[in-house]
């Protein structure tokens, strides 16, 4: 809910900061500023035997923020730094013995993208080819409690921690809003982990189909031009 209500508050106070300098008509240089959010969802490998079975890896869907520059009429180059992150929680019971373990996710990455206009549909909707080169570090803490006639006692805690790269691929589009302001949507159906696994069974959500896969192969978001 926290992360939804940051993304809102962002996306407003981008469109009005847009509008207000609109009115004025400064001049529009190629550099822009710019906030996104993929529904894509990553998957960091930890990679040390110090992690328990179950504290093998974080997921997370980046938020970024973004500054580019358009290089040529087509082209544009962008570098941002995105967050994620994710929690869980786990409850068994053998014999007289209850058993809770938490554990919560963090990732940051600095996503390098480029973008190359291919068609322009009107005025306002060109669209183009992404590709996005991604370096990311996550590090998981997890504790893990043991209940037992009613006494609990703490069995393991720690954190582990791991970096991944990850190339994805796509195609968008943007929508003009302002001189200063567009929106943008892109579909992303090629994603490969450059250094870890890429599972057909827990990675890149392959076992979703139909409406849910191309939800969950979605980025949006908002450009500011400065």
């Amino acid at each position: 809910m926290k992360l939804t209500q940051i993304i809102i508050f962002l996306l407003i106070s981008i469109s009005v900061k847009a509008l207000h300098v609109d009115s004025t008509h400064s001049p529009i240089s190629k550099l822009y500023l710019g906030i996104s959010f993929s529904s894509v969802s990553h998957h960091i490998y930890y990679r040390t035997s110090k992690a328990p079975e179950h504290v093998q890896s974080v997921y997370f869907a980046p938020l970024a923020l973004n500054l580019g520059y358009q290089l040529t009429d087509k082209t544009r180059l962008q570098a941002g730094l995105a967050y994620g992150g994710n929690s869980d929680s786990y409850d068994w019971v053998n014999g007289q013995t209850e058993t809770n373990h938490k554990q919560t996710g963090h990732a940051v990455a600095i996503p390098l993208t480029v973008q190359h206009n291919v068609l322009k549909v009107w005025r306002r909707f060109p669209i183009y080819g992404t590709a996005t080169l991604m370096p990311a570090w996550g590090i998981t803490k997890y504790e893990t409690k043991e209940i037992v006639n009613g006494t609990t006692a703490t069995i393991n805690k720690g954190k582990v921690s791991g970096v991944d790269v990850f190339f994805t691929a796509g195609v968008g589009f943007n929508y003009k809003i302002s001189n200063r302001l567009e929106g943008l949507a892109e579909y992303v159906p090629f994603r490969h982990n450059l250094t870890g696994e890429n599972s057909i069974f827990y990675d890149w959500d392959y076992g979703l189909r139909g409406s849910l896969k191309i939800i969950k192969s979605l980025k949006v978001g908002v450009n500011y031009k400065l």
